[in-house]
C-alpha cells in the first residue's frame, strides 16, 4: 500500500512540475489546455507545458502550389458580336505562406479543427481561406480574354492575376506571390483556327515575296532599257560626229585629186592590156561590186 501511494505521489509531482515542448523554425505555437487555447502565440524555442496541456503548432513556412482550373473564355462571332466562349484549361503556379500576425493566428486556431499530431498545417489553412478566393479571382481575370488573346498577353495576364490575388487576399491569413500561368490548353477548334491563320499569313508572305521579285525584275528591265537607249543615243551621236568630221574634210580639190588618181590607175591598166596583145573589153567596177551576179556575168563575157 505504501509503495502505491509513493507511485501516485511521483506521478502527481511530474504533472505539477510539467515538461517542455519545441516550436521548430518556421512555426508558431499555442498551448491547448482543458479550457481551450492560451492567449499567447509562442515563437521558436522550447516552452513549458503543464499537466494535460498540449502544444499545437502552426506551419508558417513558404510553399509552392499549383492549381488546375477550367475557364470559359470570351469569344466573338464573325460579325464581332459576343457569344458563349469555349472552355480552356489552365495551370496556375504560385508561392504562399501564412501571414505572421498574432490576431490572424488566434482567429485561425479557433476556426480550424486541430489535428493534435500534425497541428495546423498550411495546406489546411489554404484550403479554407485562400483556395476559393484564388479560383474566383483567376477566372474573373482570365475570362476577359479570348483564347487567341491569352497567347499574345501571357505577361500581362500574369501581372493582372498577381495584382488581383493580392487585393482579394489582403485580409486573409494567406499571402501569395510569384503567380504565373505555367500551362494553357487550347480547344481543338481554336488550335485549328490559329494554324489556318498562320498558314494564311505564310501564304500572304510568300505572295508578297513573289510580287517583290517580279517588281524587281521589271525595275531591272526598265533600268536596262534606259541604259540601252542611252547607249544607242551615244552611238548615234558618235556616228553623226564622225560623218560630220569626214564631210567637213572632203573639199572639191580632194575629190578632184581622188578622181585623177583613179583615172591614172585606169589608164595604166588599159595601156598594160593593149601592149600585152590581149583582146576584149576592159571593165572597171567598184571593189564592193566584185561579188555581184552582174559583175560575174560581165567578166565571163569579157574573156
Amino acid at each position: 500500500m505504501k509503495k502505491i501511494l509513493l507511485a501516485l505521489l511521483a506521478v502527481s509531482l511530474i504533472g505539477i512540475s510539467g515538461c517542455t515542448s519545441q516550436v521548430p523554425p518556421g512555426h508558431k505555437g499555442k498551448i491547448l489546455g482543458v479550457n481551450g487555447y492560451n492567449a499567447e502565440v509562442l515563437g521558436e524555442g522550447r516552452h513549458s507545458t503543464w499537466g494535460r496541456d498540449h502544444l499545437v503548432l502552426l506551419d508558417l513556412t513558404t510553399n509552392r502550389k499549383t492549381m488546375g482550373m477550367g475557364v470559359t473564355m470570351r469569344d466573338y462571332d464573325s460579325e464581332g458580336k459576343a457569344r458563349p466562349g469555349l472552355k480552356m484549361d489552365f495551370t496556375l503556379s504560385f508561392r504562399y505562406r501564412l501571414r505572421d500576425d498574432a490576431a490572424v493566428i488566434n482567429t485561425m486556431f479557433h476556426d480550424i479543427k486541430v489535428d493534435k499530431k500534425k497541428g495546423v498545417t498550411s495546406d489546411a489553412v489554404f484550403g479554407i481561406y485562400a483556395q476559393p478566393i484564388i479560383e474566383t479571382a483567376f477566372r474573373d481575370v482570365i475570362s476577359q480574354y479570348t483564347p487567341e488573346e491569352t497567347l499574345a498577353n501571357r505577361g500581362k495576364i500574369n501581372q493582372e492575376v498577381g495584382v488581383e490575388l493580392n487585393k482579394r487576399l489582403a485580409k486573409s491569413p494567406i499571402e501569395v506571390s510569384d503567380a504565373v500561368v505555367t500551362r494553357m490548353t487550347l480547344p481543338t477548334v481554336i488550335s485549328d483556327r490559329l494554324i489556318a491563320n498562320k498558314d494564311r499569313e505564310l501564304q500572304i508572305a510568300q505572295e508578297e515575296a513573289q510580287q517583290a521579285i517580279e517588281l524587281l525584275k521589271r525595275d531591272n528591265g526598265i533600268t536596262l532599257a534606259h541604259k540601252d537607249a542611252e547607249k544607242n543615243l551615244i552611238d548615234a551621236q558618235a556616228a553623226a560626229a564622225q560623218n560630220k568630221a569626214l564631210n567637213s574634210g572632203l573639199s572639191d580639190q580632194v575629190l578632184e585629186l581622188r578622181r585623177l588618181e583613179i583615172a591614172k590607175i585606169q589608164a595604166e591598166a588599159l595601156y598594160a592590156r593593149m601592149t600585152s596583145g590581149a583582146t576584149g573589153d576592159v571593165v572597171f567596177m567598184p571593189y564592193s561590186a566584185m561579188n555581184s551576179v552582174g559583175s560575174q556575168v560581165r567578166m565571163m563575157n569579157a574573156k
